[in-house]
């Protein structure tokens, strides 16, 4: 974005320059003004200028530059080696110079005057009708046999003018010159039963003649493509006032020799009719006076010496090479701008002028363009490397954060089971307090008379055992808990039992802890499922001497076996068979 900005300065600073030069001023200031209203365009800028300067009064007449004194401020001579050159530059001293100036503006009329005037007028408008037509007539004729006899009258017509003084306007509208260029070459296609490549979409016919490849753009844009590609521009002008336009359109452009000669060493063709304000402009600048006109514009070494001619208003004039003429051809197409002619100024002026010039700033400027895809090509490389090394780092930090969150959910699951184990250990350590406590201080004694029950515990073993008839049925279920506790007991916890003669604090589970009986007590026959609590011996009745089975299994501590109920081991074997 900087560059652009650079590029734009320049080109601005060098249309003011320009500005400053054609107008012979030094208001810098006044010069950027006139360019920033009609959009920094030249031609339109100091074409307002003069149309200002030519109202100032007469008894002032405003200092206008004539065209010798603006191309010799802004331009420097180029001089040009060569008889075909120095021939024609010598017949342009005869032509006296033109001056860039606007015709004054006509000065309105009242009102009720241009009212009753155009109401006086009218009909005898109507009356010149056909007697313009008449003398246009007359006119044509004698022309013809003019032009039969060798002589050259000058263009009379008698149409009626039309003039804005009178309130008829009919203001004309400026084309662009890219329109402009666009227009005069599909004009000379039509008019040649020709083509060329930059204006038609279709080949064309086999027969059908060629034309130079015209660049449909202004003449600043093809001075400044020429510069940009590092070619040579033919810079073609025409006059329709002249008698030579014809010859030298259908005999010099369509020459097949001459469009080889262009096309092989890749010149740039730029044309148009100086009737058209742009050409207008071009011919100014290349100085040229009698049509055809034909330069020839290349990139060149700024010289030192005032020996060189800068041809474009848009040229950057802080580098050393700048856009110059090579040389000029101009005069009647049958010898001086005949396409044998140009041939042989390309081969033996033009090209050995600039081919070594021009070749030399392309191996610079391919050099450059190498340069800079190596530069892009290395920039690219590295930021592939640099994405690569990225793509590893990221995939190492994301194995590294996988690895950390197993091994995270590793410990916390290590953690957990070893929080159950405790858990567990630690709800067989209150059990089995549980149980001893129980035994001391909750279990009766054995009665001499009561309800006899047999039990089969989980470990096959059947006890048998006396209970009040008014004993809760929990007694069955802590009587059966305490005896298959005994088969799982340490030690330990035997040799204290034995040690303990009542004076000794028992163990207590905790406070909070609430026993659970892990089996269920059933009779045998008829089977019924004795409840834990809620009711008594004598209520449930049937106990009397009955047999009552253990469901359930029973879970030692420290380890991790079972002692399956006898039911258990029933229905097993009931399997097994």
């Amino acid at each position: 974005m900087g560059e652009m900005d650079e590029v734009d300065q320049i080109a601005y600073e060098d249309h003011i320059t320009s500005y400053l030069s054609f107008t012979n001023t030094s208001n810098i200031g006044a010069a950027r003004a006139a360019l920033e209203r009609l959009d920094w365009n030249l031609e339109a800028a100091v074409e307002a200028y003069f149309d200002s300067t030519s109202r100032i009064s007469s008894t002032t007449p405003p200092r206008v530059p004539n065209q010798s004194s603006v191309l010799s401020s802004a331009y420097e001579r180029l001089s040009v080696d060569g008889p075909i050159n120095s021939a024609s530059h010598n017949s342009r001293t005869r032509y006296p110079p033109r001056s860039y100036q606007a015709a004054p503006p006509p000065r309105p009329m009242p009102k009720l005057l241009n009212f009753i005037f155009k109401l006086w007028i009218g009909p005898f408008r109507f009356l010149a009708v056909p007697v313009s037509f008449v003398a246009d007539v007359g006119l044509t004729v004698f022309g013809i046999l003019g032009r039969l006899l060798g002589l050259r009258l000058p263009s009379i017509s008698f149409h009626w003018p039309r003039s804005s003084y009178f309130g008829w306007k009919n203001p004309s509208v400026t084309a662009s010159p890219r329109v402009s260029a666009e227009r005069w070459v599909r004009e000379l296609e039509e008019e040649l039963r020709a083509r060329s490549s930059y204006s038609s979409s279709q080949p064309g016919s086999p027969g059908m003649n060629r034309l130079p490849d015209f660049l449909l753009m202004g003449y600043d844009e093809a001075v400044r493509k020429a510069k940009d590609e590092l070619k040579v521009l033919m810079v073609i002008l025409l006059s329709e006032e002249h008698d030579d336009a014809s010859h030298f359109k259908r005999e010099v452009l369509t020459d097949e020799t001459l469009l080889q000669a262009l096309q092989s060493n890749e010149i740039l063709v730029w044309g148009g009719d100086v009737r058209d304000r742009d050409a207008s402009l071009a011919g100014t600048i290349l100085d040229a006076s009698t049509y055809p006109f034909v330069a020839f514009v290349s990139l060149k070494a700024k010289r030192p010496a005032s020996t060189t001619s800068s041809i474009s208003a848009s040229t950057n004039r802080s580098t050393t090479n700048v856009m110059t003429v090579c040389t000029r051809l101009e005069g009647s197409p049958h010898d001086t701008t005949s396409s044998a002619s140009i041939i042989n100024v390309i081969n033996t002026i033009v090209l050995p002028r600039t081919s070594s010039f021009l070749g030399r700033l392309k191996k610079e400027k391919s050099r450059r363009e190498a340069d800079r895809r190596l530069r892009e090509e290395q920039d690219k490389a590295y930021a592939e490397a640099g994405r690569l090394d990225r793509e590893r780092v990221m995939k190492k930090m994301a194995e590294l954060e996988a690895e950390s969150k197993r091994i995270e959910e590793l410990r916390l699951k290590d953690l957990e089971n070893e929080r159950k184990k405790k858990e567990r250990i630690d709800l067989e350590e209150q059990k089995q307090r549980w149980r001893y406590w129980a035994r001391k201080e909750r279990l009766r004694q054995e009665p001499e008379k009561g309800t006899t029950i047999g039990f089969r515990l989980g470990n096959g073993k059947r006890v048998i055992r006396k209970f009040l008839a008014d004993d809760s049925l929990e007694s069955l279920y802590l009587f059966v808990e305490v005896e298959s506790g005994k088969g799982i007991r340490s030690t330990n916890d035997r040799e204290e039992d034995e040690k303990d003669d009542g004076t000794k604090d028992l163990p207590r589970p905790r406070e909070d802890y609430q026993h659970q009986y892990g089996f269920k007590l059933s009779t045998a026959m008829p089977r019924r499922t004795i409840p834990e609590k809620g009711m008594r011996i004598n209520e449930f009745g049937g106990l009397d001497g009955a047999n009552v089975n253990v469901e359930g299994n029973f879970f030692s501590v420290g380890s991790g076996s079972s002692i399956k109920s006898s039911s258990s081991e029933e229905d097993e074997e009931e399997d097994e068979e």
